[in-house]
């Protein structure tokens, strides 16, 4: 079967969507169409494109809300009935849209006005009110935006997540008519780990003396970050009689804390070279805001560097509060440590047992839920649940319990 995905990654900028969709969608026969700032003209055939639309991000306050109001007013429809045109066109089995953007849910809530039984299945990787806040929107549109929102989750014929949290934190607690057997857990996936190991190390003096922690992705939580490194710095990274560096891969924040020694920039990385970095180091740092403003996003994502991780063998070190869902996931596998406190004693208390236990952590059944085959299976149960009976999405009382 052919399955048409809609989604607003662009096929020519290989980032963490566009890997996510291809992870998820090996051996599938799948026909993409992006919503994104990708110009119509743009070359993608390579991408398996049937069509491409245009779609200007802005995160200007007032500005942003013009953008998205005009969109809605001028192409939305135009867009919802060209996608539908293509949908006619070759029948396709399933459709799959990734609401990533403003662009995205309201050309569906147009299609859904068009053609009142049209069938579809949905998949979320941020909940709406962290797109909207991103965006910084106003009130108006992000209450514009949810009431298009709820009419397509409620309509799907099922809902992808990336984690327990997102549906239990946020789909079932606002009450969305969307039955837990029709939801499932959609997971990051790293393709063909084995070759990233045959490359040479990026880091070549040895780690025999070192315990190396590693961030990787884009610096979010600063104050996280900041206590870290404060933390090492009172000891001079010397912690159990051996030196502690931090290792960092990405997009640090104009403000981000980095001494004189202790700490590798190495800056921005392609996939494949981060990787290779990942799997010189002893433990991935998986920082998460202790601010009770950002508690939404904390209870219901699940960050994408936790698969890097784990596919290069590395237990997480978790710092951030108890709530989040990916603290719950380290506790039950077992897969590393987690640091619920912002203190200096209780930071250095975790790096002490993390260094003390990195090696007998045993990743094999957190890993194997990253695995290509298990991320692609669990992909073909989500858009054909009519065929054959599968195992969905079951929820705990209490999380990871």
């Amino acid at each position: 079967m052919t399955v048409l995905v809609v989604s607003g990654t662009r096929p020519d900028k290989i980032g963490v969507g566009e890997i996510f969709l291809s992870n998820m969608c090996s051996g599938i026969d799948v026909k993409r169409i992006f919503v994104s700032d990708v110009d119509k003209n743009i070359a993608i055939s390579d991408a398996n494109c049937v069509d491409s639309f245009f779609y200007k991000n802005i995160s200007w306050p007032i500005l942003s809300d013009i953008n998205i109001y005009f969109f809605y007013k001028t192409k939305a429809a135009e867009y919802a009935r060209e996608i539908l045109t293509e949908i006619r066109k070759d029948k396709y089995k399933e459709v799959v849209f990734v609401l990533s953007s403003p662009a995205i849910i309201l050309i569906l809530s147009e299609i859904i006005k068009i053609n009142g039984r049209f069938k579809f299945r949905v998949l979320v990787w941020d909940v709406l009110e962290y797109i909207c806040s991103n965006l910084r929107v106003s009130r108006f549109t992000s209450n514009m935006l949810g009431k298009a929102y709820k009419k397509i989750i409620n309509s799907s014929l099922s809902l992808g997540v990336v984690s327990e949290g997102m549906y239990r934190n946020y789909f079932a607690l606002n009450k969305f008519d969307i039955e837990p057997n029709k939801v499932f857990i959609l997971r990051n996936a790293i393709d063909n780990q084995e070759k990233y190991s045959k490359n040479l190390p990026m880091l070549t003096d040895s780690k025999a003396k070192k315990f190396r922690i590693v961030f990787a992705g884009s610096l979010y939580c600063r104050a996280e970050w900041d206590a870290l490194v404060t933390a090492l710095q009172s000891v001079d990274f010397i912690v159990s009689n051996k030196k502690v560096e931090l290792v960092f891969i990405g997009t640090p924040g104009r403000l981000t804390k980095f001494p004189e020694f202790g700490v590798i920039n190495l800056g921005y990385l392609t996939q494949s070279q981060t990787l290779n970095v990942i799997k010189d180091c002893d433990a991935g740092y998986m920082p998460y805001w202790f601010s009770l403003k950002k508690e939404l996003v904390v209870k219901t994502s699940f960050p994408g560097k936790v698969t890097s991780y784990l596919s290069m063998n590395l237990p997480i070190f978790y710092h951030g509060p108890e709530s989040a869902d990916v603290c719950g996931f380290v506790l039950k596998y077992n897969c590393g440590v987690t640091c619920t406190s912002l203190e200096q004693n209780r930071i250095l208390h975790c790096i002490e047992k993390l260094m003390k236990d990195a090696k007998n952590i045993d990743l094999e059944e957190a890993s194997s839920l990253f695995k290509q085959e298990t991320v692609s299976t669990q992909f073909k149960k989500f858009v054909n649940l009519d065929a054959v009976s599968y195992t969905h999405l079951t929820l705990p009382t209490t999380p990871y319990v």
